[in-house]
């Protein structure tokens, strides 16, 4: 589910930037909103359920499902404004929080660095998301700008999952942070975006040899 909206929200920004009208975008947003009750019943899987349930009320099952979104908050509120520390957090050095160099590494910059580094990593996201955009808006052909646009929403569109999950905003969907959770593959792959979106850089003008 997660990869899917990820997919989702990339082919939905890059139709925009390619000209779509935005009457058919939103269109396409209703009618995708009105069948989420009818994909609820029929398509997802009974764990895929339990998980949305677990989500709405994770006390339901506090030391199953709901074990890491209840240790989640836990570590994210008492982190403060300037954290516990490095390596001082006790949801993530005393084993309470799972998964916590995956799915919850945010829980875990929050609890150690407290609210002060999550703005510098959002602040980092940012300066990211504005440099995607410049590359876009110097490409010098259409492939360039869609190319840029696609892969800095991607990136951006994995950083609000991510952190939502945490928040519990969203229910877990197993899609990591990017550049931050742990998974080779899923670096390599991150800065091979990053160099795609340099070569449109690069090759906004012509170069002479």
């Amino acid at each position: 589910m997660g990869t899917a909206m990820v997919f989702g929200a990339t082919w939905l920004g890059m139709v925009l930037v390619a000209g779509a009208p935005l009457r058919f975008v939103l269109v396409l947003l209703g009618l995708v909103v009105s069948l989420i009750p009818f994909a609820t019943l029929t398509v997802m899987g009974d764990y895929q359920r339990e998980r949305f349930a677990t989500w709405i009320d994770p006390s339901h099952d506090p030391l199953g499902g709901g074990f890491n979104i209840l240790q989640s908050e836990i570590g994210i509120g008492s982190g403060g404004l300037l954290g516990k520390g490095l390596t001082e957090g006790t949801q993530t050095q005393l084993d309470f929080l799972q998964t916590s160099t995956t799915d919850y590494i945010f829980s875990v910059l929050g609890e150690e660095l407290g609210l002060t580094g999550a703005v510098i990593l959002f602040s980092l996201f940012i300066l990211l998301l504005f440099r995607g955009i410049r590359a876009a808006s110097i490409s010098q052909d259409p492939f360039g700008r869609l190319l840029a646009t696609g892969i800095v929403i991607m990136i951006l569109f994995q950083t609000f999952i991510n952190v939502a999950v945490n928040i519990r905003l969203l229910p877990v969907t197993g899609i990591p942070l990017p550049f931050v959770s742990q998974g080779g593959s899923s670096l390599v792959m991150l800065f091979g975006a990053l160099g795609l979106i340099e070569s449109v850089v690069i090759r906004h003008r012509r170069i002479e040899f």
